[in-house]
């Protein structure tokens, strides 16, 4: 089949409708959203921010000048940052267990399953362990 001018114009404006209505109702049916990039974990705060910022500076200085001393301070400066990192993350697993245990057992089984899906149900046991 060969295409004349005429044919070729009428089936582009079709294409062309086709294809703006088919973009409008999708763009309808799923509008565009913001995504944010990260979730935001309770542990992590300002002091974390600059115990890593200086911990990575010591690690590019340690690089630049290759002395020994700048290896001592690098150790020094992520050996504090690990050890608040931690210290943070076990001091907000205490307060969840806490809040966890505060509530009635219904509530509980709640916040351990339903909520989130890191618990898997092969943590729950019976009172004869099984």
């Amino acid at each position: 089949m060969v295409w004349t001018g005429l044919n070729t114009c009428g089936y582009r404006a079709r294409i062309q409708r086709t294809q703006y209505r088919s973009n409008q109702s999708f763009s309808q049916s799923m509008p565009e959203r913001q995504v944010s990039g990260r979730n935001k974990v309770r542990w992590w705060n300002q002091e974390l921010k600059s115990l890593r910022r200086e911990a990575n500076r010591a690690l590019h200085e340690a690089y630049r000048f290759k002395s020994d001393q700048e290896w001592q301070a690098n150790k020094a400066a992520r050996t504090a940052f690990k050890k608040e990192f931690r210290c943070g993350q076990r001091n907000t697993w205490r307060d969840f267990c806490a809040r966890v245990a505060s509530t009635p057992q219904a509530a509980r089984l709640y916040k351990l399953i339903g909520k989130s899906n890191t618990c898997a149900l092969g943590m729950l046991q019976l009172p004869s362990r099984q």
